[in-house]
């Protein structure tokens, strides 16, 4: 009965016999195994009991039992208030456990005796003969004790948990991205290492011998070595192989989203011929081969942000000055830049300066994020765009599918609620279906070599030469060492007073989001609802870190429940950073703000109504 009875119903009630001088109090032990019960003595002289009495029990008529008790089970403590005994201050309290072992459903009565003493009035009270070791003594009854016990068939665990989610193959691809996140810190120890001797892991010493002088121009093995180490970097980090995405790719080994496209090119039969396998074949096979089997994981979104942030301006800037050439009223505040010819930074900056028609130009950036996102760059520099494929429609597209990510999110942390994934799946086929219309022409390509050049000027920036010309907020906890160099120029020139840590995030967790979507199999009409539910807190950290860090940018908050108008959604965040900052220089006169929002909505119009 013990395993069954597992809650008591408490209090009960205790019902003394005649005038005993005794009563019982009790309550149920903690974790609720046993009763505890307190009998109180109240025949207390000079605050101890007169004797030490013998007491006995028994549970629903069973047989009468005696009460082991130790001295340290006698204390003597204050009478509690329901005693109802006057002028009586103290009590011999004797305390023991009742074990659940002999209770049973329902009601439950236990008699406590006493042997007779002089206090107890007997009148009236018939004793019972229990049989001892040395004869029979006398025990009287002092009281019942009546409560009631429940079996645990009787309770009903009542309990709020989220709903399981299916695991769905697609985690696998979703992770691989994850761990192919390149970190600055490993590239910034890599290139360091490769300028002086060959690293582990690296190209071999042959190779590097061969990087340093690829170049046509003279005294530039540092920058040599820095540009080509870098690619060599970036395909051993970025390339996903088929074993990583093993449980995800079918038979053929390739993704299932290439999967769904070479199906529509039968005319082209060398793709069903591909195996994965690099030996034997001419070239154009392994180059086709890698590109079917091992998809790099990069995004034009990361340097999209990283040319917001002030990356590249950051490098003009600074070219300008190595040549001695004058820019602005701002360049007096860059005039102590002078760069040691005994330490590499001179000579890395003499062969980026001379290599400069090998870099992609900022017009063509700016056509390719316009191409691939519909997104705009405003300054100077830009000049008037001249597209003739523009993702017009994508901006509102992704911002959508954060949104409703949220929405998401709020009702499955909901307990009482079963939160409905299927929204976020159509957001995420529009997205993709957009992502893969700008998956022409120079995306890879470009793509790559933008990723290639913003490593690179990542990595001249954190040279220790930089900071001796730039410094920084040294306290300021930045995760890699080029941005505090960013920030202060940012704030030399007057680029606005938002950190690059937050363009940074927009960076980072943009890529993996947009990696997740663009090579997903989103298309594929089997998905359902549990796939969106999977992506959505797979990669929920990074929505609310990309959305925070929107906010903090651009001013528009992602997160809220279609209180603000789609048309929000589809705003380009250069025209809302370049709000933010004429705002900051105009400290937020009124008349100066509303006058900058009305060029910004007429200038969108207008760009918008020429592509």
């Amino acid at each position: 009965m013990k395993d069954e009875i597992t809650r008591l119903k408490l209090p009960g009630s205790f019902k003394a016999i005649q005038a005993a001088p005794v009563y019982v109090t009790w309550q149920e032990n903690d974790p609720q195994e046993e009763l505890d019960i307190t009998i109180s003595d109240l025949t207390v002289e000079k605050g101890k009991p007169k004797t030490l009495r013998k007491f006995f029990l028994q549970i629903n008529g069973g047989s009468i039992d005696p009460v082991v008790l130790t001295a340290k089970d006698v204390v003597v403590g204050p009478i509690p208030p329901n005693a109802g005994v006057a002028g009586q201050k103290t009590a011999a309290l004797y305390q023991f456990p009742v074990s659940y072992e002999g209770l049973m459903e329902g009601q439950n009565t236990i008699t406590f005796y006493a042997e007779h003493f002089t206090d107890l009035n007997t009148t009236g009270i018939t004793p019972v003969s229990l049989p001892q070791d040395d004869g029979n003594i006398n025990v009287y009854p002092l009281g019942h004790l009546s409560f009631g016990a429940f079996p645990e068939k009787n309770l009903v665990n009542v309990k709020l948990e989220r709903p399981g989610i299916e695991e769905t193959p697609d985690k696998i691809l979703w992770k691989a991205i994850k761990n192919h996140a390149l970190k600055f810190s490993d590239y910034e120890d890599f290139i360091d290492t490769i300028l002086c001797k060959e690293p582990p892991g690296g190209p071999g010493a042959a190779a590097r011998d061969r990087m340093k002088y690829r170049s046509p121009f003279i005294k530039s093995e540092e920058y040599n070595l820095v540009k080509f180490a870098t690619e060599f970097f970036m395909l051993k980090k970025f390339g996903l192989s088929e074993r990583e995405l093993i449980g995800y790719v079918g038979s053929s080994g390739k993704l299932p989203y290439y999967d769904f496209v070479i199906s529509a090119i039968r005319d082209d039969l060398k793709f069903d011929s591909l195996k994965g396998n690099y030996e034997g074949g001419n070239d154009c096979d392994k180059r086709e081969e890698q590109r079917l089997f091992n998809p790099f994981m990069t995004e034009l979104i990361w340097s999209y942000w990283m040319e917001q942030a002030g990356l590249v301006q950051t490098m003009n800037v600074i070219n300008l000055r190595f040549q001695n050439i004058r820019t602005d009223v701002f360049s007096d505040r860059l005039q102590r830049f002078d760069a040691d010819p005994l330490r590499p930074l001179s000579y890395i900056l003499w062969g980026y300066i001379q290599d400069e028609q090998h870099r992609l130009s900022l017009p063509r950036r700016v056509n390719e994020y316009d191409h691939e996102y519909g997104l705009l760059l405003t300054g100077r520099a830009v000049g008037k765009m001249n597209t003739t494929d523009s993702r017009v429609k994508f901006l509102e597209a992704f911002h959508n599918l954060l949104n409703l990510s949220f929405i998401y999110f709020k009702e499955s942390d909901d307990t009482t609620y079963i939160a409905d994934a299927f929204p976020v799946l159509n957001a995420l086929r529009e997205v993709h279906l957009l992502l893969a219309e700008g998956n022409h022409n120079a995306y890879g390509n470009l793509t790559w070599t933008a990723r290639q050049e913003m490593l690179m000027q990542q990595y001249v920036l954190a040279r220790p030469e930089m900071r001796e010309f730039l410094g920084g907020r040294v306290m300021v906890p930045y995760p890699e060492t080029w941005m505090d160099r960013v920030d202060t120029m940012r704030n030399i020139q007057g680029w606005g007073e938002t950190s690059v840590l937050h363009y940074y995030e927009l960076a980072i967790h943009g890529e993996q989001i947009l990696l997740s979507i663009r090579y997903g199999n989103w298309s594929d009409v089997t998905l359902d609802r549990t796939n969106a539910a999977n992506w959505a807190q797979e990669f929920r950290n990074n929505i609310y870190r990309y959305t925070h860090a929107y906010r903090v940018v651009t001013g528009v908050d992602l997160t809220m429940d279609k209180i603000q108008s789609t048309s929000t959604f589809a705003i380009q965040p250069a025209y809302l950073i370049q709000q933010r900052l004429m705002t900051e220089k105009n400290h937020g006169n009124p008349a100066l703000v509303q006058r900058q929002q009305r060029m910004m909505i007429s200038r969108m119009t207008k760009d918008r109504r020429t592509q």
